[in-house]
């Protein structure tokens, strides 16, 4: 059976749209990814003090906080990290496609439009998981860094 000309017509406008609407939700993950190593530096940098002498307790919770730290960045920069995805239909294959009437072309660009939201969709679920594990890492840091300079400060 062919396609409902505007049933086709409108399958495309509507994955489209979530097709931006999905592309707008990397680009967002990929901004809140970057502000975990800057936020980090600079919350150690005004927790840390620079007398450069620390007790026991100190050291002990700093190591820790470097090592969430590290893994915080780590799983920050893995979210940034550039990846290849198809954003829309494969060019190749709409080209070749002209020929089709108005109707078959419009299920052909759907079809390939509604993959690209299925890839894209599950890149944002595998970013944004990655993304909640470097925020959870880096507020253990920021919390274990605090209780070193408490620590610290008590002791001294």
């Amino acid at each position: 059976m062919a396609p409902d000309p505007e049933s086709a017509k409108a399958a495309v406008e509507t994955l489209r749209a979530e097709l931006e609407l999905v592309n707008g939700s990397l680009e967002s993950i990929d901004r809140k990814a970057a502000l975990v190593p800057a936020t980090l530096g600079i919350v150690a940098g005004i927790f840390i003090a620079p007398g450069g002498t620390f007790t026991v307790a100190e050291s002990a919770s700093l190591l820790v906080a470097i090592a969430t730290g590290i893994v915080a960045v780590f799983c920050a920069l893995r979210v940034i990290w550039a990846r290849r995805v198809s954003v829309g239909p494969d060019a190749k294959t709409t080209a070749n496609g002209t020929h089709y009437g108005p109707a078959d072309f419009n299920n052909a660009v759907a079809g390939s439009l509604a993959l690209s939201v299925d890839k894209l969709s599950a890149v944002a679920i595998w970013k944004s998981t990655r993304l909640n594990v470097a925020f959870w890492f880096a507020g253990t840091t920021i919390l274990l860094l605090a209780v070193a300079r408490l620590v610290g400060g008590m002791w001294k």
